[in-house]
Parts: structure tokens; sequence; C-alpha cells
């Protein structure tokens, strides 16, 4: 939520836990190029606004969450320009309270079917660690606010190639991190009963960053549901936080992100400023010469996308990014029946300049690298409803197995 609305919104005094009472999600469709230089103005320049998704392209789905003060303006906005809208979410808060507002209160223990609070998951971490023969805690350094930034390492024997997943970073996307304590638990207990995870732990070292912003994850459970960003302070603003996903030093403030610390997509005052993406930064330099691909795992959209992200420019091997990409999504629509969409990142969602796939591939020089964007496709958007971590992660481990697959046959280390 950008900055008219922030001081009530997002916590500058953290007693009080924002509600979105009256709050709707407006469903625009541009017609005309006019129409969508109208929005993506909005989108730049109107703090008052939260685009769930950005307007990219004549007839594509925009999402913008508009607080009850505001939706008689924007509405009347919105037609007066005749762009085509919907209301799509009719009362935020509502959604919230049915589908994705409360998390588990038990901080001590996971459970695999429920949003877990940052200490549990970082408990659990540690409890995997020690039973687990195939298993290594790393600690990475900590959050802004102190909070332990542990990687879990999971393979079997040595000198193997690794897969690197950063998870959470985007505070309000509950589905990510809960998806990959999932993916952990298997590869983690599964050696000796599952034929798939033998394979993979004997073929890879698989690395997972299950919360890469704690910060900003545990704000989203304890005050402001949407925060998306982290919650470091900010220099002469009353602001906090920088768009972790806009911090990364490749291509760096290039195009898709703002200057402005009110605004969500607030790149920061230099690349790596946080402290939760230098952490994963030094983690993966370390190892980047031995790390066959870094996915970055969010939500929503059900997309793979591939790099670059700055700009509709194409990576030399993109043809081989994509071929991957494709293994993986059609072995995940097999599983539901749910298809994501494969492709290059700033042609499908729009230029986003800082971003972690970019670095992954243009910084450390992973060949494989991709954003996932995980269900849905706006129907309940971020706040997608705990019966679904289930199917979403049987969905992506699916796509992980044949990846890996494909990476193995194809792409040996």
């Amino acid at each position: 939520m950008r900055f008219l609305v922030l001081c009530a919104l997002f916590g500058l005094a953290a007693a009080a836990t924002t509600k979105y009472d009256g709050f709707k999600v407006l469903r625009a469709y541009p017609t005309t190029h006019k129409q969508l230089i109208k929005l993506q103005r909005w989108e730049r320049l109107d703090e008052r606004l939260d685009f769930w998704t950005s307007p990219v392209r004549i007839g594509s789905q925009v999402d913008i969450m508009v607080s009850k003060s505001l939706v008689r303006t924007i509405s009347y906005k919105l037609k007066k320009s005749k762009i085509p809208f919907i209301i799509a979410v009719d009362d935020v808060q509502k959604l919230i309270d049915e589908n994705g507002g409360n998390s588990k209160t038990d901080s001590s223990r996971v459970d695999f079917n429920e949003y877990n609070r940052f200490d549990a998951i970082n408990t659990f971490l540690q409890n995997t660690a020690n039973s687990c023969n195939n298993c290594e805690l790393l600690d990475i350094g900590t959050s802004y606010e102190g909070r332990e930034m542990k990687v879990i390492k999971i393979g079997a024997g040595t000198n193997k190639p690794g897969l690197f997943f950063e998870c959470g970073i985007h505070a309000r996307e509950w589905i990510s991190p809960a998806v990959c304590i999932n993916v952990i638990n298997k590869l983690a207990t599964e050696y000796d009963s599952n034929s798939q995870v033998k394979e993979m732990l004997d073929r890879y070292d698989w690395f997972f960053s299950p919360v890469s912003n704690p910060d900003g994850y545990e704000y989203t459970h304890t005050d402001t549901r949407l925060w998306r960003k982290t919650r470091s302070e900010n220099s002469g603003s009353s602001c906090r936080g920088v768009d972790p996903n806009r911090n990364w030093g490749y291509r760096w403030g290039e195009s898709g992100s703002s200057t402005n610390p009110c605004s969500d997509i607030f790149m920061g005052p230099s690349a790596f400023s946080e402290k939760e993406t230098a952490n994963i930064r030094d983690f993966v330099l370390q190892r980047a010469s031995r790390i066959r691909m870094y996915m970055s795992v969010h939500s929503f959209g059900q997309y793979f996308l591939i790099p670059w992200s700055y700009a509709t420019e194409y990576p030399e091997d993109f043809d081989d990014l994509q071929e991957a990409g494709d293994v993986g999504a059609n072995a995940l629509r097999e599983v539901h029946g749910v298809t994501y969409t494969v492709g290059h990142s700033a042609v499908l969602l729009g230029a986003t300049a800082g971003s972690s796939d970019d670095w992954a591939k243009g910084g450390a020089n992973i060949k494989f690298a991709y954003t996932l964007e995980l269900r849905d496709r706006g129907f309940y958007g971020f706040l997608l409803p705990k019966d679904q971590i289930q199917p979403t992660f049987e969905e992506v481990w699916a796509a992980l197995y044949a990846m890996h697959n494909h990476f193995n046959t194809n792409w040996p280390m």
C-alpha cells in the first residue's frame, strides 16, 4: 500500500493490526495503448493504490487493491477513461478472514497444512538437520531486526552440483515458504523409502532459504497481512522497507522500480542495501560455480519466468531455459491439471530491474535461473486458502523432479 494510506496501513505504529474492511480489488482490462499508459502511470505515481498485478499489455488483467475511501474515486476515473473493470474482491478483509488471514498460532512446531510462523519454521529446520543424515543447517546471517537466516542443505554424498531455492522474499506471499518446507520435509525424510527422493539427493545438493525476508514475513502475521517489503528504516522518510526483489545488484534501478521509500517497489538506496539480499548473495557466490539452478519462489500468477527481468532482451541461451521450464510445467500440469505459463519475465509481467533471477544469471553466472509464481491466477491472489498448500506442493514436487532429471541428462556438471 502506498503513501497516503501508509501510516494507517503499514504499521508505523505497530501496536494495532491493520484491517482491510471495505477494501476492494478492482480488476481492469486496458483495451487501448492510451489506457495502458494511464494505468502504468497510476502504478508508478499514485501511492494510494496497491497493484497486485501490473499493467503490462493491452488486454492484460490488472488487479488494483483500493481502500474503502477511494473506491468511488478510482471507479469513477476508470469509467471516465473508459477502462473496463469489475470488482474482483468485494471485501479484502473478509477474504483474509476466510482464506488467508489466520496463521498457525503455535510457534513451536510446523504443520505442513498451515501457514506457519517464522520461529516454527526455524525450529523445524533445526530439528530436521538434527535428525537427518543427509542434512546440514547453515547460518547465513541475520535480518535487519536480528532474526537468524538459515539455509538447509540436503544431499547424499559429496562434490555434487547444487540447486538453490529462495522462498518467501516477498512477505505477503505465504504459499512460497509453505511449499518450500513441504519440499524440504519430503527430501529430508524419504531418502530410504522413496526412489525419487533417492535419485534427487544422490545427484544434487538441494539448498533452501525458506523465509528470505524474515522481518517482513513475521510482520504479515502480527500486524499487516499484505505487507510486501523488508522492515528496514529509510533515512529521511517515515516509510519503512525496501522491495527485496528490486534490490539485487544486476541492472539495479534501471526499470520497474521506484526511488520513493513509500512505494511497494522501492529499490533501496543502493544495490544490496538490505541485509537479507546481501546474506543470500554472499552465500550463493561462495558456491555459484557448482549451482546448476537458482529458483526464486513467489506468488501469484502460475508462471515459470525466465530472465531477463530488467528488459525485453533475451539471454543467448534462452531456448535452453525455455526447454527446461517446459519440462517442469508439463510435469506440474499432469498432477492436478493446473497450467503454468513458461516465458520471458519482462515480456509476460513487465520489467523489474534488480530481481534475484537476473542477478543469479547475470551476476552469479548460474545458467538456469527462474522465478516461479505459484497459484493462483488472481481469484484469491496473495490470500490463497490453506487447503491449497498440499496440491500446490504436489505439483511443484513433480516439476522439480522432472527438471532435475532434465538437468542430469542434458546439462551434467
